[in-house]
């Protein structure tokens, strides 16, 4: 055991933590009591008792994953503070091969970006920034190392895009929407609830070929209204795991939350614009 936890660096600045193939966590280095911990009290429970009841069904199918040989990138989970509160962690879980007996499951915490990116998104909106430039910020920050997202929006008279992911990965060509009968991104914009692509068969060419390039297999697309404009704003999630798509629709829901606010205001904003003004 103690070569077992020499391989996963008990003197991480970020909690970690390691159990058996029942769940239960035979490990908790010293860097959980930042986050209200006691060691001593949490070894021994199951893993499964320190996730949102939510996010169980996806550390199960995570799990899936690891035991049939395939890696895992990390994914959002939110997990109980020793207050009893629940917070998101971007976890990167890991099966290790013990010496002389059965595999471990690793886990390794790591606060989520997204707080992060939220605030610098809003701090761009409260400055005044259009919202091609905040929404630019939340993509990319929300993306680093996680599945990666791209936002598709009206902008001066044609189609852009923000984020990591070129355009085609939301239909989007040469600032034009494809709106493609059949295609997830034109059922999106119909649609009010998200939709879900869990293989590229059916996609067009181009697009097949770009995400095979990224390992990309998966994605869920959502549309957010858009006032004043006549095409609403497209927010797409993509993965290389198509197990992971329930997690790739709790993503959008956070972006498509800060996506309709900066919409809002931009709208908002124009409303005031136009406004006769009135002298005395």
């Amino acid at each position: 055991m103690e070569r077992l936890l020499a391989r996963v660096v008990s003197e991480d600045r970020s909690p970690m933590v390691v159990a058996g193939a029942d769940l239960s966590l035979l490990y908790v280095n010293d860097a959980a009591r930042s986050f209200g911990w006691n060691p001593e009290d949490v070894v021994g429970t199951c893993v499964l008792d320190l996730v949102h009841p939510d996010d169980v069904k996806r550390v199960i199918a995570a799990l899936e994953v690891l035991d049939a040989g395939h890696p895992m990138r990390s994914g959002r989970l939110r997990i109980m503070l020793g207050n009893g509160e629940y917070t998101p962690f971007d976890v990167s879980p890991l099966v290790l091969a013990a010496d002389d007996g059965p595999a471990f499951y690793a886990f390794s915490l790591r606060p989520n970006p997204f707080r992060d990116a939220q605030t610098l998104a809003l701090t761009e909106m409260v400055a005044g920034a259009p919202p091609e430039q905040a929404l630019a910020v939340l993509a990319a920050e929300f993306s680093s190392n996680r599945p990666a997202s791209v936002i598709a929006l009206d902008v001066d008279g044609e189609r852009r895009v923000v984020g990591p992911l070129p355009g085609v990965f939301a239909g989007v060509v040469d600032g034009v929407q494809d709106v493609t009968p059949g295609t997830p991104w034109a059922q999106a914009l119909r649609s009010d609830e998200p939709v879900v692509l869990e293989s590229l068969e059916g996609l067009p060419d181009a697009v097949v070929a770009a995400a095979e390039e990224r390992g990309l297999c998966a994605a869920v697309f959502q549309r957010a209204d858009d006032p004043g404009r006549t095409m609403p704003a497209l927010v797409t999630s993509w993965a290389q795991d198509p197990h992971v798509v329930d997690m790739l629709t709790l993503n959008l829901r956070d972006l498509d939350d800060l996506v309709r606010l900066a919409l809002d205001r931009r709208a908002s904003q124009e409303r005031l614009e136009h406004m006769p003004t009135t002298t005395r």
